[in-house]
């Protein structure tokens, strides 16, 4: 009977702190390998796949270049396996089943290996038993294999694949190998690419077996460089690395062989597998009975390898090698993946790319901390998109999932929530500061849309509106709701209206996340003294929420109110226009933001195209200078319309539409006065999506910026440099991408405090778009890019 262990909890909140949320049910989770730093790769349990069709014996596995399916092959069964993958979480669903001697299949006998063409249109699998390749057309769509023919060592003209034991094919497509057990041999096929069909052109020999290629007694497993130079195979019985060098038309030459205990080379006792790091740079091969991982270093324009290092179980930290079998290299060369037999574990590496050599991070073994299906790992293969590690176990007959923590703050589409009531023109999105709620204010809907957060997938689910009287709510101050601020307990939402010249405020409660309507401060109340908020456009609070800053566009102006903690009331306090005291700079007055230390207050002149500097001193807001685009060789002002301070307070970045860029500033923490540090612009060196750049955002911890472009229908990613503030393009999201919708004149953007989660407002799409970052891979099903 099928036994299937689904993952149905999530990591939620922060990972230190450990929490888990239900997604669908109950769950296998190893919480202890979960990590917050940056760059681990360390993994978290997720299922494993048991007893299914064609994973007795399980004893290779490999994805597909699309990374739709996932294909096992099994020498219990004489079979191979294909399961479609979930893109979002990692799970696998058993597709079919190709087995020897049924329905015509041939070649599978005892299954050992299994490749896939780089264009995904063919499979190969090589059969000890059968001494034979196997090829296989792929159904692109559903991942299912249809049976083309075999190549066997008894055929005439065919030889090398005595004990067929591995399968590669070459970058290009053009060439087949195949390592031969039983012949201590390399076979080497010519692919026609559109047919998949093979032809047999030459095999490499041992001399035990009466060829000239030393080191290749007991061939276990061949791989192919990168560059398509160099070919290299394990001789298991020599306890060898063999290199050969790799002609256009496919034949090979041989070049070298490196055995262990000759010279420094340690590691390779009952070598087991080969692999070529993704730069080219390193060849990796683990040694069965040296429990160990030997590391070569590789020369680019020979493919000569020099050996650099042994990890071995035991040694200092190192854990889970014992039996050491197959390996897997990250498709971004960070990480090393191996199984370790006899220690029914996989173990994790952190690889510099620079010497090749590698860091012991951690070790998941069978049946602790809910891991599953490592009884005797054998295969282990990564997704070429990085987020999900497979392990093929011959003894439980599995395989097992784990969701692979890339930290590298990339994102992946979650969902659109659009047409839902008070969207019509979504323009901003506040996340509360418990990741419980997302509120987005409507500008047409003169309205502000109160949504619960799922903390473990971002998804949203829509709770209620509030609305203004103009639009038949009871909200007053709402008409052409525009930017919203949540004070800093949580209490209270402040939501600015455009055509009411207003600011409204409504309590929260922290439970539900609903809002109730507490009242509202308009230009001109007061018998006048309220002034300032003519054409209000944004709003911020001070950190220890005792005030309430707003932008007037059409005021030109700046307000100040003081906040009562309780009600969540406002006193007028101050307003500045432009002009005063000789303030040349707040025309348009778009954007306002406030230091994380509360002692300074940041403007957005849109039209001035500058950002004005104001201290919070003795009570009042004082001007203290101002930046302006084309002075002091500043560039990046022009249209400044989103201000965003890094969370150290150190860096200032402003979001210009007509710039299409994103500008950079130094902030001197004594005076608050800004340095311009550069910029990034749409087109330039690479960089997408800041077309009418709208707004920009730093995530919590201060290691990413998150902007969209209005005009690019987009979302723009950057790595930030905590130490120069410098920020390095990663990715763009665009409404036009597959699986990406609600971003159509993206307007505001906000990431959750927990930074695993952004939000983003679409004003023509009436939609907010929720993406995750990619730190853990428990996304819903709507992330499937796969048919």
């Amino acid at each position: 009977m099928v036994r299937k262990r689904l993952i149905q909890e999530a990591v939620r909140l922060l990972c230190l702190v450990g929490l888990v949320t239900l997604l669908k049910g109950p769950a296998r989770i190893s919480l202890g390998s979960i990590s917050s730093s940056s760059a681990t790769g360390m993994l978290t349990f997720i299922e494993a796949e048991f007893d299914e069709a064609g994973l007795n014996g399980a004893d290779a596995l490999t994805v597909s270049p699309d990374g739709c399916h996932v294909y096992v092959v099994s020498d219990g069964d004489d079979a191979v396996a294909v399961f479609s993958r979930d893109a979002a979480t990692g799970t696998l669903t058993f597709v079919e089943m190709e087995q020897d001697a049924v329905g015509g299949v041939d070649g599978l006998a005892s299954a050992e290996s299994v490749a896939i063409s780089p264009d995904g249109r063919h499979v190969y699998v090589a059969a000890e038993l059968d001494h034979a390749v196997a090829v296989f057309s792929r159904d692109a769509s559903t991942g299912a294999l249809a049976f083309e023919g075999v190549h066997k060592d008894s055929d005439p003209g065919v030889s090398g694949l005595g004990g067929a034991y591995s399968v590669a094919v070459s970058p290009s497509g053009s060439h087949v190998y195949v390592a031969g057990l039983w012949d201590d041999s390399v076979a080497i096929f010519e692919r026609d690419e559109v047919s998949g069909a093979l032809t047999f052109v030459e095999m490499h020999q041992d001399p035990s077996s009466g060829g000239s290629a030393e080191g290749l007694d007991g061939a276990k497993s061949v791989a192919v460089s990168p560059d398509g130079n160099n070919v290299y195979a394990i001789g298991g019985n020599d306890y060898a690395v063999v290199v050969f060098d790799r002609n256009p038309d496919g034949t090979l030459n041989y070049r070298e062989m490196h055995q262990d205990g000759v010279g420094e080379v340690d590691g390779l006792y009952d070598a087991q597998a080969v692999i070529v790091s993704p730069d080219g740079r390193h060849v990796y091969a683990t040694g069965r009975d040296d429990d160990a991982v030997a590391v070569f270093g590789r020369n680019a324009s020979t493919g000569a390898l020099t050996f650099v290092e042994m990890q071995q179980d035991g040694a200092g930290e190192v854990d889970g090698l014992e039996g050491a079998e197959g390996i897997a290299i990250s498709a971004d060369g960070n990480h090393v993946y191996v199984a370790g037999d006899l220690d029914h574990a996989l173990a994790v590496f952190r690889r510099n790319a620079s010497t090749g050599r590698l860091t012991f991070v951690e070790v998941l073994r069978d049946e602790e901390g809910g891991v599953d299906g490592l009884r005797g790992p054998q295969s282990v293969a990564v997704t070429p998109d990085g987020s999900h590690v497979y392990v093929a176990d011959d003894d439980n007959y599995a395989v097992s999932v784990f969701g692979r923590n890339e930290s590298t703050g990339e994102l992946a589409f979650v969902q659109a929530q659009w047409k839902a009531d008070g969207l019509d023109g979504a323009v901003s999105v506040t996340v509360s500061q418990d990741g419980s709620h997302v509120y987005v204010t409507g500008n047409l809907d003169d309205a502000v849309a109160v949504f619960r957060r799922d903390e473990a997938t971002g998804a949203l689910t829509f709770v209620e509106m509030h609305q203004d009287p103009s639009s038949g709510g009871s909200a007053e101050g709402l008409d052409g709701a525009r930017s919203a601020a949540l004070s800093p307990d949580g209490t209270h939402l402040y939501v600015v209206g455009h055509e009411d010249d207003a600011l409204a405020v409504l309590s929260r409660d922290d439970v539900t996340g609903g809002l109730s309507y507490v009242g509202v401060v308009r230009d001109g109340d007061g018998g006048g003294e309220i002034d300032g908020l003519d054409g209000a456009q944004s709003v911020a609070i001070s950190p220890d929420g005792s005030r309430v800053y707003v932008a007037g566009s059409i005021d030109d102006a700046v307000v100040v109110f003081d906040r009562d903690g309780s009600t969540g009331e406002l006193d007028f306090g101050q307003v500045v226009k432009d002009g005063y005291t000789s303030i040349d700079s707040l025309d348009g007055a778009y954007s306002v933001a406030v230091s994380p230390d509360g002692i300074n207050f940041y403007v957005a002149g849109y039209y001035d195209d500058a950002v004005t500097v104001f201290r919070w001193t003795a009570g009042a807001l004082g001007y203290e200078g101002v930046v302006k685009d084309g002075q002091d060789d500043v560039d990046g002002l022009d249209g400044a319309n989103s201000i965003a301070v890094s969370p150290d307070g150190n860096y200032v970045y402003v979001a210009s539409r007509e710039d299409d860029g994103i500008a950079i500033f130094w902030r001197n923490p004594s005076s608050g006065l800004l340095t311009y540090r550069g910029m990034v612009q749409d087109g330039v060196d690479g960089v997408d999506g800041l077309n009418g750049a709208r707004s920009v955002v730093v995530d919590p911890n201060g290691s990413y910026v998150y902007a969209v472009g209005q005009w690019d229908d987009a979302l723009a990613v950057f790595r930030r440099d905590a130490s120069t503030g410098a920020l390095t393009f990663l990715e763009v999201h665009k409404d036009t991408d597959p699986g990406v919708d609600g971003l159509n004149t993206a307007d505001g953007v906000a990431v959750s405090l927990d930074g695993r989660h952004v939000y983003v407002a679409g004003y023509d799409d009436d939609a907010v778009a929720a993406f995750a970052r990619r730190l853990f891979v428990y996304l819903p099903a709507v992330l499937r890019t796969c048919p």
